[in-house]
Formats: C-alpha cells, sequence, structure tokens
C-alpha cells in the first residue's frame, strides 16, 4: 500500500521544464529562448540570483535600478543588432565596398526652365513641353572617415507618349566655392522606355542632382522612373 501512495504522489508533481540560454527557470520550448540568449551573449544581463545567476526570472517585473543597469551595459558593450538604418540595409554599411540607393520618380523637381507640365504619379513624374527636370541624390553616410563618391547611376523612363523624347542627361556636384561642378554631360536623344546607365567615377559624393532636359510639344509627355545610384569609395578617392 505504502508503494502505491508514494507512486501515485509522484505523478502529481510538476515536471521541471528543460533548461536553455544558459538559465535553468528558461524553458527551452518558449518563444522568447532566442531573445533572452541574446541578450545574455551581449552581457546586457546576467541573471537575477546573484551571485550564482543560474536563473533569469522570466516572470518577474523590472525595477528601474534594473532598466538602468540594462541600458548601462547595452551601451556600454556597444550592442548593435539594427536590420535598417535611413533605407540601407545593414550589409551596406561597411567601411569600404559599394552602396546603391534608388530614388523613386516622384522625386523630380522642375529646375530652371521648367516643362510645361509636371505631374507627379504613384511611383513616376509624367512632363510635357520643352524643359528641364533636376533629381536630388543623397550620397550615403560618411564612414569611419572614408567617403562615399557617386560612381553611376541608372536612370529609368518609364513611358513616351507622341514624339517627345530626352535630349540631355547631366549630372553635377556641390564644390567647395558653393557653387556647382558639372560631373557628366550626355547628349545622347533617349526616345525608348527602359533604363539607362552613366558612368561618373565622380570624386564628389554629396550635393548631386541629375538633370533631364526634355523635348516636345505640349501634347506629347514622359514619364520619368526611379534613379538606381552606385557609390563607391573608389570613387570618392579618384
Amino acid at each position: 500500500m505504502l508503494l502505491i501512495v508514494l507512486v501515485a504522489f509522484a505523478t502529481l508533481l510538476p515536471v521541471a521544464a528543460n533548461a536553455a540560454a544558459g538559465f535553468t527557470d528558461v524553458d527551452d520550448g518558449s518563444v522568447y529562448v532566442a531573445d533572452i540568449q541574446w541578450l545574455s551573449d551581449s552581457g546586457v544581463t546576467a541573471g537575477c540570483n546573484p551571485p550564482t545567476n543560474d536563473n533569469f526570472c522570466p516572470k518577474a517585473n523590472v525595477t528601474r535600478e534594473q532598466m538602468a543597469a540594462f541600458m548601462h551595459r547595452l551601451a556600454a558593450n556597444r550592442v548593435v543588432d539594427a536590420g535598417m538604418l535611413n533605407g540601407l540595409d545593414d550589409s551596406d554599411f561597411m567601411q569600404h565596398g559599394t552602396i546603391v540607393t534608388t530614388t523613386g520618380g516622384t522625386a523630380w523637381m522642375p529646375h530652371t526652365s521648367a516643362p510645361t507640365t509636371v505631374n507627379r504619379n504613384v511611383v513616376d513624374t509624367t512632363v510635357s513641353g520643352d524643359g528641364m527636370l533636376v533629381m536630388s541624390l543623397t550620397a550615403p553616410t560618411v564612414i569611419d572617415g572614408v567617403e562615399y563618391g557617386l560612381a553611376s547611376f541608372d536612370l529609368c523612363i518609364v513611358k513616351f507618349s507622341g514624339a517627345a523624347y530626352v535630349t540631355n542627361v547631366s549630372a553635377n556636384a556641390a564644390n567647395a566655392s558653393g557653387g556647382s561642378t558639372q560631373i557628366l554631360n550626355a547628349t545622347k536623344d533617349l526616345t525608348e522606355t527602359g533604363c539607362y546607365t552613366y558612368n561618373v567615377g565622380a570624386a564628389a559624393g554629396h550635393g548631386i542632382g541629375i538633370v533631364a532636359i526634355t523635348d516636345g510639344s505640349g501634347s506629347d509627355t514622359i514619364r520619368l522612373g526611379s534613379v538606381k545610384a552606385t557609390w563607391t569609395t573608389a570613387a570618392a578617392s579618384s
């Protein structure tokens, strides 16, 4: 009879979860295991029962003094786990290499001599008549003293209507005197839809504007699309 009672009592005891993330009280089946492991590996948390620190206390509240310790360790250990920053993927942030950015087709603005009409659509800009449009490009941020320069860009044209065409594409960069320097001047007529590649290889990486000159009557239209720019450290040091 005693044996039967002991067996029955044992079946009522809770079954301990398998420990995970270096703590005895973290269930390996918890959806937070990876997060707790990251927090521990990064040195942000050391446990909640010093000096042993083999517990995480997953259900406990965090006090203001504990929060201060977490934030201090996060900063002191320089823990960074960001996937995106200013529209750039984390793989783009390196001291040396190539970064590609895309500026949408709605960023075209009338220049010194504006076309007859300029209408912004959802993803592009429709223009009619003779005139000039400009799109400003933003260079990647200087990283560890390394400046990125514009190596090339792809100008995409979505649609032509009537006899309209693009007569000239140029690029200008801001200079130290407060003015601008032309770094590209291409006079080839563009009459077909598609993306056109222009090699620049300019040292200047900031204050760059792409200028497109259009030609056509009032009823002829062009839909200007996005510009994909390639930035390299090699161009910046040329």
